[in-house]
């Protein structure tokens, strides 16, 4: 199984500071193990990354709020993910991972906590795509709920599952710019998919993994055009988030006040950067403003 490097735990202070109230929509939390055993089925493994080291990073980086993604280390057991949520005070909101035959008690649990979104991989390095069974069925429990669904896809993902994405009734949110192949330029397939759904159909796209998804090596700013794409498209769609302690980091993981450097790249309208940081993340995750 492969180990992840451990994240950068040296967080420097952004260049530039954040909005109040400003929100990490995509981060996660892994373990300690010894509390909270690691999923048996994960396909990678990684140092344990407990929320206590989050809110440090978060604290450094000047966060008031974020949202706890499940990840793979943990599977479908959300018990690390409730319990980060309700020792957050209502500062942090969740996305969770579900199986289909969770009891209502269990849903109603997750929401009080502070869910509000349930996730599903498309990509195939990590196990996708989920049963389609499961996925209707988890769709048909969260509806009464008034969840977002996360999806988890790019490129041939996204295109062959097009029908299905557009048949979900419930609002969805688009992990890390529907990884475009940077090579291949804005006007791939893929791509156009995205831009569509964030002009037409009301997607919410996370302008989240540059640094990953970049060919150019740091300051990754071969990305750029694919966000500011997105900021054309409707800048009331766009979320941002760190994807702490970056899982599955081909290298040594990228010091996270880098990562809101390359986000300050993208635009310098500091109405744009409001909304991304902290408009659209207390639209959709019912913060108070």
């Amino acid at each position: 199984m492969e180990l992840c490097a451990p994240p950068d735990y040296n967080t420097r202070a952004p260049v530039e500071q954040l909005p109040p109230l400003s929100c990490d929509v995509h981060c996660h939390v892994f373990g300690p193990a010894e509390k909270f055993p690691y999923w048996e089925g994960r396909p990678y493994d990684a140092p344990d990354c407990p929320v206590e080291l989050l809110w440090k990073m978060h604290a450094t980086l000047g966060f008031e709020r974020g949202v706890v993604v499940q990840s793979a280390m943990h599977g479908n057991d959300n018990a690390v993910l409730l319990d980060a949520l309700r020792r957050s005070q209502g500062r942090y909101r969740g996305v969770a991972t579900l199986g289909g035959n969770e009891r209502d008690i269990e849903l109603e649990a997750l929401h009080e906590a502070g869910v509000r979104g349930v996730r599903f991989n498309f990509v195939r390095f990590l196990g996708g795509p989920p049963d389609k069974d499961v996925f209707e069925r988890v769709l048909q429990r969260i509806t009464p709920l008034g969840w977002h669904v996360v999806i988890h896809a790019g490129g041939e993902d996204l295109l062959e599952n097009a029908d299905l994405f557009r048949s979900i009734k419930a609002p969805v949110v688009l992990d890390h710019m529907g990884r475009p192949v940077v090579a291949e330029g804005p006007q791939q397939k893929g791509f156009r998919y995205v831009l569509d759904n964030v002009s037409h159909h009301g997607w919410w796209v996370k302008l989240s993994n540059g640094e990953r998804l970049s060919k150019a090596g740091q300051p990754w700013l071969d990305v750029r055009p694919y966000a500011q794409a997105l900021i054309a498209a409707d800048s009331s769609r766009l979320l941002w988030g760190t994807d702490w302690p970056h899982p599955k980091y081909a290298g040594k993981p990228p010091n996270d006040a880098d990562l809101l450097n390359l986000l300050y790249s993208y635009t310098s309208d500091q109405s744009v950067l409001r909304k991304v940081l902290v408009e659209n993340p207390a639209q959709l995750l019912g913060f108070p403003t």
